[in-house]
């Protein structure tokens, strides 16, 4: 939502009773409406902060924090991108505040009807699926912002990982409570399980889930592919572990994917995608402190795996 529209809101009392907007519209926008370098920015995060707070029903305000959270994203990487690394900094903080806030709006989800209270914390669930999914893309290029000092990577790592932590945390809590609802279920002489998977299948989580495993598993399955022709014969054994951890935790992704457990599946190949990732980061730093070590190119491991259906 643009600045100029959100001081329209403001103005309105009819702001506090506005519809959520549907997820593609959500999380669909690439600039954000101002940035921390801009005088008027302070006003756009208090707008944001009062909306959440006028925001009563807690599954309602958990899918606006995630909006919020979204365009705090897009602010970070218009910061680093300019070089503002201060200004990226503060966007961070505001970032893993909104998420906080998520965190306790999905606490406070309580319903007499379990399967009702299921059910709400599902659909944020869903919600934060298509949430991670959108801004995945928006970190992978915070992570390529072009020719930086040594100094300035540092920073810039570091809001990365500060971000990642926020976000993995939401989905700890996520799950945290949805079993905490699952154990009442079960109590109640149903099955929990089964309850969970009718609702993720009404909600679109599976599907989601499903399109998001298979996408990762294949992505993996290219960098390590690549990354073994790089490796050759070279002395960092660090590299040649991380290389083998990703592969046993890509392993386990196409099991679980064949299981149709797809929400393992995606962790487990988002893991995979990590360690590659820091392999390839392990792998540069070595040849870039042992240009001995390029040797000739060779394979290492083995990154032939079942095909997912």
């Amino acid at each position: 939502m643009k600045l100029g529209a959100k001081l329209i809101v403001m103005m309105s009392v009819t702001f506090m009773l506005a519809a959520p907007l549907g997820l593609a519209q959500k999380f669909s926008s690439d600039t954000p409406s101002t940035t921390p370098d801009n005088f008027l920015y302070g006003l756009n995060v208090a707008i944001d902060k009062i909306s959440l707070l006028l925001t009563f029903d807690n599954t309602a305000r958990a899918q606006k924090g995630l909006e919020i959270a979204h365009e705090r994203l897009l602010e970070v990487r218009q910061m680093v991108a300019e070089n503002k690394l201060d200004a990226a900094k503060a966007a961070a903080r505001e970032y893993n505040d909104t998420l906080s806030t998520v965190e306790s709006a999905m606490s406070g989800i309580h319903n007499s009807n379990k399967t009702e209270e299921l059910r709400k914390k599902i659909e944020i669930e869903t919600d934060f699926e298509n949430y991670d999914n959108a801004t995945s893309s928006v970190i992978s290029q915070i992570e390529t912002s072009g020719n930086v000092t040594a100094g300035q990577q540092a920073i810039i790592d570091s809001i990365i990982s500060s971000l990642g932590n926020r976000t993995g945390h939401v989905k700890i809590e996520i799950q945290n409570e949805k079993e905490k609802t699952k154990i009442e279920i079960q109590q109640e002489g149903k099955d929990a399980n089964e309850t969970e998977n009718e609702l993720e299948n009404q909600t679109g989580l599976t599907t989601i889930q499903k399109e998001r495993a298979s996408e990762t598993i294949a992505d993996v399955k290219e960098k390590l592919a690549e990354l073994a022709t790089k490796l050759g014969n070279t002395t960092a054994t660090s590299v040649s572990q991380l290389f083998n951890e990703s592969e046993s935790k890509l392993a386990n992704a196409e099991i679980a994917f064949n299981q149709t457990d797809y929400g393992t599946a995606f962790g487990q190949a988002n893991a995979a995608d990590q360690l590659a990732k820091n392999a390839e980061k392990q792998l540069e730093n070595s040849l870039e402190h042992n240009p001995s070590e390029t040797h000739e190119t060779g394979t290492v491991g083995n990154v032939t795996h079942g095909e997912v259906e």
